[in-house]
Formats: C-alpha cells, structure tokens, sequence
C-alpha cells in the first residue's frame, strides 16, 4: 500500500479550539497537507489539535508529531466523540483507539483499545 492509497483509505479530522473538522473523503493527503489547503499553521495544529482518523479498524485519535495520547487529549476526543461519530456516520461498535505507532508499511497500530463508541458515549 502507498502513502496515497493509505491516506484514501481513512477520513481524517482534527478538534481545534473546540471545533470538529473533518477531511474529504477519500483524499491522498494527510493531515499536513490538509491544513495548508484551510490555510492553517500546520505545525501548530500538529502539535496543539487532537486529530486522527476512521478507517475499516475503528476510529483512532492522537496528538503531536508523536502521535501519542494523554488525559487531556483523552478528554478532548471523548467530548466530541458523539459529533464525530454522527458526521463520520461510524456504527456504535465501532472501536476505539488512541496513540498509533508510525511503521513502514503504514499499518499504523494502536497504542492503546478504549472499547467502542456505543461504550464510550453512554458512560
């Protein structure tokens, strides 16, 4: 798989300043790319936004250029989590993960299983 066809395989979004954003549907950017075309300071939003994405495992979510997870980001995923789910019309089974790891062949594993997006939004 490419770089390309692995960003089309997934939807992209972003939570800054409180706000959902979600990338086009099959697009081969990621999520730099994507923010330089809002005119963003991609940089900033690594490093300051809670983003990830949905794909035919589940819906993950990080933070930094280490896609990494902490409380607060945690806190910020579960908070908009309904509001993503509703727009990325995902199914309550849907898995959750945060953190990934970076690999060669773009697998992407999670750092960490949450449970699913039914369990998480009705606790």
């Amino acid at each position: 798989m490419s770089v390309s066809d692995f960003h089309r395989s997934r939807r992209m979004f972003c939570i800054n300043d409180d706000e959902v954003l979600v990338g086009p549907p099959n697009s081969p950017m990621s999520h730099k790319q994507w923010f330089n075309t809002l005119g963003c300071d991609c940089e900033k939003l690594i490093e300051e936004s809670v983003r990830g994405f949905a794909d035919d495992r589940g819906l993950f979510f990080y933070k930094g250029v280490d896609f990494k997870v902490n409380p607060e980001t945690e806190q910020t995923f579960l908070k908009h989590l309904t509001e993503l789910r509703d727009i990325l019309q995902l199914p309550g089974d849907t898995p959750v993960y945060g953190g990934v790891t970076p690999t060669d062949d773009l697998k992407y594993p999670p750092e960490r299983e949450y449970g699913t997006i039914e369990e998480l939004t009705t606790k």
